[in-house]
């Protein structure tokens, strides 16, 4: 329910009716009663022709009032309920918790909030109702959405996102929305070198390549610890499977033959890398290294490892620039 309310304007457009129809005809009522009882000792003094618009005036102010007092209901009996839950939660009576939290989706639902009123309260309940099934080892069938439902508003939350995350890993079967939570969270957390590794082992189980993925296949790789086999390995196997000649792919490269990888593709990919990445201060140390590793190969070898993993570097528009990385690497070594 609160996750359909913060997504669906329709249900919105039924919540605003439910309210306003118990506001105005609780409106009309005591409004009413008020007029009869204050309006006429009113009209004695000041004349009959001026009551419209102290009756508009104490109508508006009901109106206001019993909103204001609706909603401050409607929030008590709420923290009410989230406390009972909590209470229920720390007990290990998860039963009697999920109830609780139902009661509170049914008072956030219900007539004593408007869609503009129900908000904060909605999020609020959202976020706690999301924490408790994260928490759950056995959670239920419709704690995904509620899940999902709090991490596409709020993918700040670093620890709901590492829970997630967690479970994800665990062999969750991805959707759509998945990849969609994936994204927000990688774009809240850039920096988070646990969250980012979490996100590429997702990306790569799905053999992701995409820039999205390949944001967190950077961070990744340029933290100060090492991503280790489980990342390494599939992320190698995915670049090679895809021919990818870029910086990136040559810092995964030269790891995996520094790990001691044999496979003789990596060979090909790093030269296929020399062929296409323009040296510069930046990636001068990274290159140097690529060239230490195929300093027994020749030239014309290089050529023909590069050619046979991207056979693009054979077009006639790409040889000048095949040859130049070579020589600029021949000047280095004089130099």
């Amino acid at each position: 329910k609160i996750s359909g309310f913060l997504h669906n304007r329709h249900l919105e457009m039924g919540y605003l009716f439910k309210h306003l129809t118990v506001r105005l005809w609780t409106t009309l009522t005591i409004g009413s009663l008020i007029c009869l009882v204050a309006l006429p000792p009113l009209a004695a003094a000041m004349g009959p022709n001026w009551m419209v618009l102290p009756a508009l005036v104490v109508f508006a102010l009901v109106f206001w009032l019993i909103g204001t007092g609706m909603a401050a209901l409607g929030r008590r009996r709420m923290a009410r309920l989230l406390e009972e839950a909590t209470v229920w939660d720390r007990a290990g009576m998860y039963r009697e918790a999920r109830q609780a939290f139902a009661r509170a989706a049914d008072t956030v639902d219900s007539f004593l909030f408007s869609p503009f009123s129900k908000k904060i309260p909605a999020e609020r309940l959202l976020a706690r109702m999301a924490r408790f099934q994260l928490a759950q080892a056995a959670p239920e069938a419709t704690s995904d959405a509620i899940v999902e439902a709090y991490l596409r508003r709020f993918p700040r939350d670093r620890e709901a996102a590492v829970k997630w995350l967690e479970r994800m890993l665990a062999g969750r079967e991805p959707t759509a929305t998945s990849h969609d939570i994936a994204s927000r969270i990688g774009a809240a957390h850039p920096e988070d070198t646990l969250v980012q590794r979490m996100l590429s082992g997702f990306y790569l189980a799905e053999g992701r390549c995409d820039f999205v993925a390949l944001q967190a296949y950077r961070c990744v790789m340029r933290s100060d610890k090492p991503p280790g086999d489980d990342l390494l390995g599939p992320m190698a196997e995915l670049f090679l499977a895809q021919s990818r000649a870029d910086f990136l792919a040559l810092t995964v490269y030269l790891a995996r033959v520094e790990d001691g990888d044999r496979d003789p593709r990596l060979l090909s990919g790093i030269a296929a890398c020399q062929q296409t990445i323009a040296p510069g201060p930046e990636n001068r140390p990274t290159l140097e290294k690529a060239e230490a590793v195929l300093a027994d190969i020749d030239a014309s070898q290089r050529h023909g490892m590069a050619t046979a993993f991207m056979p693009r570097i054979a077009e006639p528009d790409r040889k000048p620039s095949a040859k130049r990385p070579h020589r600029q690497w021949k000047a280095m070594g004089r130099g």
